[in-house]
């Protein structure tokens, strides 16, 4: 191939010409391939067991995300204390949250300011002495969704919402949950259950609890990397990644572009980040593979002309591809299955001197993985696909 990049632990090209560039204007977090929680500096580049995280910005609108003692979150029927419980960092303590003596729901709250819009509530828990936890995430006016877990064996009990639960290493997992909020208000809750998902009221002991950390709340439909927070929310700005195009593509010619890629979370929107951008050759709407929500099709652009494969979508690996032959005939590829063929087109002609990784110039970020980048200067038959 012209190029190949395989972001697998670092930029470095196994084929091509130049280097990758790579900024993000604050610091990050990422869980490494070994499920615990790291920090990156500035302009550092995060890399997942899926290859190379790139997420547009977002904000933890929720304060004092780790600090459960302070008055934002409320505990009713609970106390908190911190305990020698490693936080999912392996480094930070963990507070644990604890029954009080009286009977009641046992639970705590953080109530914060969010923007009305398709939100996702996330949180990081570990088993203590609870077997079950119902996770609620909303306000009264738009009805709180909710996710109920057995922690015994980590599945769930019931949910009314799009949900996602990553394990990390000793037992610790993130629960996100989706709600679309059309006030200004928006609470996260953590709550005692029984084994079939339902809060009762009962007698606290004053021992059993669950440890908690690291709560987040952002307007977007699925969870982002965790944000860390004190007295007033956090943004995380957007991962910008990209190449030089002379003489690792030549989209106006005889090309195949392919990657692996996934996201971070699936939903239904017809606007709101609707096509999320894996490559992008020479400028918009060029030569660009993105994937689109709302209609469940990977979506090739090529001299403004779509070409697709129609599919379920989800959160995991798959590799995407595209060929142009030189002489008009498109083709789309999903995991190497034959799409979309378009014929009759005239070759692009590159508007910007750059190919761009999980974005389209700056817009339509991935937020996900992309990894084992490839662009041939042909168009492969699928045979070759195969074995690229």
């Amino acid at each position: 191939p012209l190029l190949d990049l395989p972001l697998n632990n670092s930029l470095a090209m196994k084929q091509g010409v130049g280097s990758v560039t790579f900024s993000r204007a604050t610091t990050a977090t990422y869980i490494d391939r070994y499920g615990v929680l790291k920090y990156t500096s500035i302009d550092e580049p995060r890399f997942e067991k899926d290859g190379l995280l790139i997420e547009g910005s977002s904000t933890n609108l929720l304060t004092y995300s780790e600090d459960v003692s302070n008055a934002v979150w409320v505990n009713i029927g609970t106390t908190e204390a911190t305990d020698t419980a490693l936080a999912p960092d392996g480094v930070s303590l963990a507070y644990k949250i604890k029954e009080d003596t009286s009977t009641g729901y046992h639970y705590i709250e953080n109530g914060h300011v969010i923007s009305n819009a398709s939100c996702t509530g996330s949180i990081f828990i570990k088993k203590a002495e609870w077997d079950y936890i119902k996770i609620d995430y909303g306000n009264a006016t738009d009805s709180y969704d909710y996710v109920s877990i057995n922690l015994i064996d980590n599945t769930v009990i019931s949910a009314n919402t799009t949900y996602k639960i990553e394990a990390l290493s000793d037992g610790w997992l993130r629960v996100s949950l989706q709600n679309t909020i059309t006030i200004t208000v928006a609470y996260l809750r953590i709550l005692q259950c029984n084994a079939t998902g339902v809060i009762t009221s009962d007698l606290g002991d004053n021992t059993s609890g669950i440890y908690i950390w690291g709560g987040q709340s952002e307007a977007l439909p699925f969870a982002s990397s965790y944000i860390p927070t004190t007295t007033s929310a956090v943004t995380r700005t957007a991962d910008v990644c990209s190449l030089t195009y002379n003489n690792n593509a030549n989209i106006s010619s005889s090309i195949h572009i392919q990657a692996k890629a996934n996201l971070n979370g699936i939903y239904n929107s017809a606007s709101y980040l609707n096509r999320q951008t894996i490559v992008s050759v020479g400028g918009a709407n060029k030569c660009n593979i993105q994937w689109q929500h709302n209609e469940d099709r990977l979506l090739n652009y090529y001299n403004g002309v779509i070409t697709s494969y129609y599919t379920t979508k989800d959160t995991l690996l798959h590799t995407y591809g595209f060929s142009f032959d030189g002489s008009g005939t498109t083709n789309t590829y999903y995991d190497g299955i034959l799409g979309d063929t378009y014929t009759g087109l005239s070759p692009a002609t590159p508007s910007t001197n750059i190919i761009t990784i999980g974005s389209e110039d700056g817009y339509k970020f991935l937020y996900g993985h992309v990894s084992s980048i490839k662009i041939y200067d042909k168009a492969l038959t699928p045979t070759e696909i195969a074995l690229a």
